[in-house]
């Protein structure tokens, strides 16, 4: 199976893979080639979506976009609501417009707080940056 992933350094590089399938599928077999590089993650993901369609139409067996918000199907929106009480904020993690997640943060709550944070059911270090009532967070790396 064929995986692309994108890669967040600098630039966005999308990255090709090949991992086994069956018993040991997800593990990576062979090396790995780059494809492009692109300033923006929007211009990598298109790219990457496009590489996946081409290889279904060709019928190659084609896995998945992994990186950024997709390794752990996370969500794209992420809206805080900091309370009036002060060292309170509760975060709404959206899917669509589906809320998927809900955490309430206490103690020292206030412009450049940071956390790690579970999502999923998953330890997957999303590390929450609160700067003035809104939320970003930014992929570390995946738990293994």
């Amino acid at each position: 199976m064929i995986v692309y992933e994108i890669e967040p350094v600098t630039s966005y590089r999308v990255v090709r893979r090949e991992s086994s399938e069956g018993p040991a599928q997800g593990m990576f077999i062979g090396g790995f080639t780059t494809l492009g590089e692109f300033r923006s993650s929007k211009q990598a993901e298109r790219f990457a979506d496009l590489l996946v369609a081409e290889d279904r139409a060709a019928g190659i067996t084609s896995g998945r976009v992994k990186g950024l918000n997709r390794q752990w199907d996370a969500p794209r929106k992420v809206v805080v609501d900091v309370s009036r009480l002060q060292g309170k904020a509760t975060v709404y993690f959206f899917q669509g417009d589906e809320v998927i997640h809900a955490e309430a943060f206490t103690g020292n709550v206030s412009s450049g707080y940071r956390r790690v944070i579970e999502l999923n059911g998953w330890y997957s270090r999303h590390e929450a940056v609160i700067h003035s009532g809104t939320f970003e967070y930014q992929v570390l790396a995946p738990q293994t």
